[in-house]
C-alpha cells in the first residue's frame, strides 16, 4: 500500500527580540524560595546583582525612592543593584516568593534589556495576568535543586531566557495594539558591534579626559551618528554613558580598593573631589561618602 506524507516546513525568521536575547549571556548567581513573616517591622535591603522576584502568596508594599509597589500574588518585580528597598507586609499572611539572581554579559546590553521589558517607564513591576504563570516551573526547578539533579542550572538559565522573551513580547504586543510612536526599537547586530567598540574605547580612557569627538575619530564615524546610535540603544548620549562608566569605576575604587574620594577623582579625571561628589549624588542620590558608609554597613557581619 502506498503512503503519502505531507511535510510541513516552518520558516522561523530571526526577529529583533530573538537577536537581542541571543546576543546576551545570562549568568545565574542565585535561585531559590523565600518566606517573609510579618513581624511588624519594615525591612530595608539591597541586592548585589539583578533579581527577578515572583510573589506567590501574601501582599507586600515595596518602596524604592519615589517608587512604591503594592504587590499581590502573581506579580513580578525586578530588583536592581545599587538601590535601597524597604518591604512591609500588608497583612497577617506571610509573603512567599521565588527569585533568580543574575547578571547580563556583555553588560552594555543591560540597557536594551531593561528597555525591551519595561519601555521608557521607571517602573520595574509586571502585574499578574500579563504574563504566563511561571510558578510551576520555579517549583519544579526548586525541587530539582534541592535533590541535586544534574543540569538544573541549565534549566534555570532556560527559564530566565523564556521569561525574558515573554516579557519583551508583552511590551511589543502592547505597543503594536496602541500603535505608539515611541515604540521600543531593539538594537540590530551592527548597532551592537559599534556600541561595543565605542564602550571599549571609553573604558580604556576613563581617566584621560577623552572627548566624544576623539571616540568618533577612532571609530571613523561622525558625532551625530554616535549620538543617534547611543540614544537609540541606551536612551542617553555618549557623554552621559561615559559619565556613568566613570562613576561605576569610582564605586569600585572606593569600595574594593579603599581609595579616598580625592584619589578616585584624580584617577578618573575629575577636576576635584567636589566635582566627583556632585556627579555621584546626581546619579545615585548619595554622596560618595554616604554611599560607601551604607555599603560597608550592609557588608558588616551580623551578630
Amino acid at each position: 500500500m502506498n503512503r503519502s506524507f505531507d511535510r510541513f516546513i516552518i520558516d522561523v525568521p530571526r526577529d529583533d527580540i530573538s537577536a537581542l536575547i541571543g546576543a546576551m549571556r545570562f549568568e545565574i548567581n542565585g535561585f531559590g524560595y523565600f518566606l517573609q513573616q510579618d513581624d511588624g517591622r519594615v525591612s530595608a535591603f539591597s541586592v548585589k546583582d539583578y533579581e527577578w522576584v515572583l510573589y506567590t502568596q501574601g501582599r507586600v508594599r515595596l518602596t524604592c525612592g519615589e517608587l512604591c509597589y503594592e504587590i499581590e500574588p502573581g506579580d513580578m518585580v525586578l530588583l536592581e543593584p545599587g538601590r535601597t528597598y524597604s518591604a512591609d507586609c500588608m497583612g497577617k499572611e506571610p509573603v512567599h516568593y521565588y527569585y533568580i539572581h543574575f547578571t547580563i554579559q556583555p553588560d552594555y546590553l543591560l540597557a536594551p534589556y531593561l528597555t525591551g521589558v519595561f519601555g521608557a517607564s521607571p517602573q520595574r513591576l509586571l502585574r499578574a495576568g500579563t504574563l504566563p504563570d511561571f510558578a510551576p516551573q520555579f517549583n519544579l526547578l526548586l525541587k530539582d535543586r534541592l535533590h541535586g539533579e544534574a543540569g538544573t542550572l541549565a534549566l534555570i538559565h532556560e527559564l530566565l531566557v523564556s521569561m525574558s522573551v515573554y516579557m519583551m513580547r508583552r511590551l511589543w504586543n502592547l505597543q503594536a495594539a496602541r500603535s505608539t510612536s515611541d515604540a521600543v526599537v531593539f538594537p540590530r547586530g551592527e548597532d551592537m558591534r559599534l556600541c561595543s567598540q565605542a564602550i571599549a574605547i571609553m573604558r580604556a580612557n576613563l581617566g584621560s579626559g577623552l572627548r566624544v569627538e576623539e571616540i568618533c575619530a577612532q571609530m571613523g564615524v561622525s558625532t551625530s551618528f554616535l549620538y543617534k546610535l547611543f540614544m537609540r540603544v541606551f536612551h542617553q548620549s555618549p557623554s552621559q554613558y561615559m559619565m556613568e562608566e566613570r562613576l561605576k569605576c569610582a564605586c569600585h575604587l572606593l569600595l574594593d580598593e579603599g581609595r579616598t574620594v580625592a584619589q578616585a577623582a584624580d584617577q578618573l579625571g575629575f577636576s576635584s573631589a567636589s566635582h566627583l561628589s556632585m556627579q555621584f549624588k546626581r546619579t545615585y542620590g548619595q554622596t560618595p561618602s554616604q554611599w560607601l558608609r551604607s555599603r560597608l554597613e550592609e557588608n558588616a557581619p551580623q551578630r
